[in-house]
């Protein structure tokens, strides 16, 4: 089967702005109504013959909404949609509190050729739209940068002590503030649960964390604790109180990582937060 290829822009609506169609026959074939089953679908849930009609899809999106690359969220029907993503982040996603400490998940992507059980194949997570904290982060004000800290903290604490769970990236690409005014996370690609058996975590395909977030004693690839979690979010506030990247350049931040250095932390000028953001980085074995 010939492969179809789209690039379009997502804004409020997608507007596809190239688009290189298959035969007829093809796409009749990839997108045969006998394929459909509706067994297990919900409302939110989107084949992807509805929001790709032509097929298989490609395309880049705007500036606000780069998202490691091949994964990517795109805005419709009301929804966020991040296709594609693995089965293993679907579930994670909805063991991580969805409404609570993670974004509400609506429904799914489904790919009709692709059962399990007679149930279309999962292909992504429809969500709630959110508006990413990171955007607004140079405009904030002193006190709206510890109230944010505040809520951070008291997010992740959640995730750990009500749900058992590692979010595994922690940043602050992954806060959103949703309609409803509560900050949430998202991207739970990582995820695991704290009493899962840290081998799973390489088994099922998973090992992608952000590196610059990274606590230097954790081992390359290996699973991700609570304490992972916290020293990501330390590295976060400093991010957010000093509006600036963690370790620009990827040389610059492989040379620091074996020689445990880590952020300035004399840039934090609130005492309080420099002293909490110190204490976390030097339990984690960096040189403070």
């Amino acid at each position: 089967m010939s492969e179809n290829i789209i690039s379009a822009v997502q804004q409020d609506n997608m507007q596809l702005v190239k688009e290189d169609t298959m035969p007829a026959e093809e796409e009749e074939e990839l997108w045969s109504d006998d394929d459909l089953s509706d067994g297990g679908l919900k409302e939110h849930d989107l084949c992807l013959k509805d929001i790709f009609p032509n097929g298989y899809v490609y395309y880049h999106k705007p500036e606000d909404y780069v998202d490691r690359g091949s994964r990517y969220i795109l805005k419709i029907r009301g929804m966020a949609v991040k296709y594609p993503a693995e089965e293993r982040e679907i579930a994670m996603a909805q063991l991580c509190g969805p409404g609570d400490c993670g974004v509400k998940i609506l429904g799914h992507t489904y790919y009709a050729l692709e059962k399990v059980g007679g149930t279309p194949f999962k292909t992504g997570i429809t969500m709630e739209i959110a508006q990413p904290i990171r955007h607004n982060i140079a405009n904030f004000t002193d006190d709206e940068k510890r109230t944010l800290k505040e809520e951070m903290i008291a997010l992740l604490e959640r995730l750990h002590d009500k749900y058992n769970m590692v979010h595994g990236d922690i940043k602050p690409a992954n806060f959103v503030r949703c309609t409803d005014g509560k900050l949430r996370m998202c991207d739970f690609e990582t995820s695991r649960p704290a009493d899962e058996d840290p081998a799973l975590w390489g088994v099922k395909g998973v090992g992608r964390y952000t590196s610059q977030y990274r606590c230097p004693t954790r081992p390359d690839k290996a699973a991700p604790t609570k304490f992972d979690d916290w020293y990501a979010m330390a590295v976060s506030i400093w991010e957010i109180y000093t509006v600036k990247m963690p370790f620009e350049g990827w040389e610059y931040m492989y040379r620091a990582h074996l020689e445990r250095q880590t952020v300035d932390v004399s840039e934090v000028k609130c005492l309080e937060t420099r002293e909490w953001i110190k204490g976390i980085l030097q339990k984690g074995g960096a040189k403070v």
